[in-house]
């Protein structure tokens, strides 16, 4: 009677396996890719609140809405030496960073490797990381 199903625990435990550990595989990738953005989130956000520090001096100082064009280059080039110091001087290089009404817009776009994801050819992941919606 148990004769025929000997041996099936095996199979099923071996697929129950595979399968698990493409589920384990997934969630480490996605998981990763969270990290990431939350970290260049943070970077961004930082940035975008000293910059708009430094922004708001200078008006104070000037006693005036309209900044120079050295003082708007100054803002910039600090905006982006926080983000070289928190990610890469790449990823600052590559900011696009916007000044409008004592404001400061940062979009950037970053690309993470994945781990198991190469397993399918999918070796990298493009994240797209902005401060408009947290104005």
């Amino acid at each position: 009677m148990f004769l025929k199903t000997k041996g099936a625990i095996l199979i099923t435990t071996a697929l129950l396996s595979v399968f698990l550990l493409s589920l384990l595989a997934i969630v480490i990738d996605i998981g990763y890719a969270y990290h990431e953005q939350n970290k260049l989130l943070f970077a961004i956000k930082t940035a975008s609140i000293a910059g708009n520090e430094l922004y708001t001096n200078y008006q104070k100082n000037n006693k005036s809405y309209v900044l120079s064009d050295e003082q708007i280059k100054q803002v910039d080039e600090h905006v982006r030496e926080l983000l070289s110091l928190n990610v890469s001087e790449q990823f600052a290089q590559n900011a696009d960073i916007k000044m409008l009404n004592g404001k400061i817009t940062i979009t950037a776009k970053q690309k993470i490797g994945l781990f198991f994801a190469r397993i399918i050819n999918i070796n990298n992941l493009d994240l797209y990381i902005s401060n408009k919606d947290l104005l």
